[in-house]
């Protein structure tokens, strides 16, 4: 079972989809250098370092021993996929999206929190010592925390983010600074209940899927 896991990190090394998030990794950076030079200082830094930071944590939490020796390749193509989502979305509403005035902040928002929420459920798999974790206690603590630390608290972080370094995070280019929040509160919310629903139903059989 060890030998076959190891060929299946090597293939999925050298699989396309590798390929194309190593481009996009090398394309966010550049995005980040024409912000740059554009004196968006703010993006440069989140796009040049950060983004690229983050992308590259899936494979280093896989490198845990006691995680890459109970799990295959197959969830580390999950958090790099999910991550991969994240950068698409949130790149594409910043560059192009968010000003057309097409409330694209609230498919972002459904979408984002409700992957997230899947991945808190995994990070709670990985580091939990009991063997038999049910459905029910993964989907409670998924659904609680990412409701509590990443629905609740977004938009004070991003108010604070426009106080401290001068960005425009806490508004929309078209609605209402109010409505926009409600907005952006209730599909995170629908996003993060949806997630922890799917985490009821399905998770055990997931997991199987996932393990060596």
């Amino acid at each position: 079972m060890l030998i076959l896991n190891i060929m299946e990190l090597k293939q999925y090394r050298k699989s396309l989809f590798r390929k194309i998030y190593h481009f996009f990794i090398i394309l966010i950076m550049l995005i980040g250098l024409v912000q740059l030079l554009d004196k968006k200082y703010y993006l440069a830094v989140v796009w040049i370092f950060v983004t690229p930071i983050l992308l590259l944590v899936p494979r280093n939490i896989y490198k845990i021993k006691s995680i890459k020796n109970k799990y295959n390749a197959k969830v580390l193509f999950l958090m790099e996929a999910f991550s991969l989502i994240f950068l698409i979305d949130g790149a594409s509403g910043t560059l192009y999206l968010y000003p057309l005035g097409i409330d694209y902040d609230s498919f972002v928002h459904f979408i984002n929190f409700l992957l997230i929420t899947i991945l808190v459920a995994l990070f709670y798999t990985f580091f939990n010592n009991k063997n038999n974790l049910s459905n029910k206690e993964v989907s409670r603590f998924a659904f609680l925390s990412t409701f509590v630390v990443g629905v609740l608290f977004w938009e004070p972080f991003q108010k604070l983010n426009d106080i401290l370094f001068g960005t425009q995070l806490f508004h929309d280019f078209v609605q209402d600074t109010k409505l926009d929040t409600l907005l952006d509160l209730g599909f995170g919310a629908i996003g993060t209940l949806v997630g922890a629903f799917l985490i009821y139903k399905y998770w055990d059989s997931w997991v199987k899927k996932w393990k060596k």
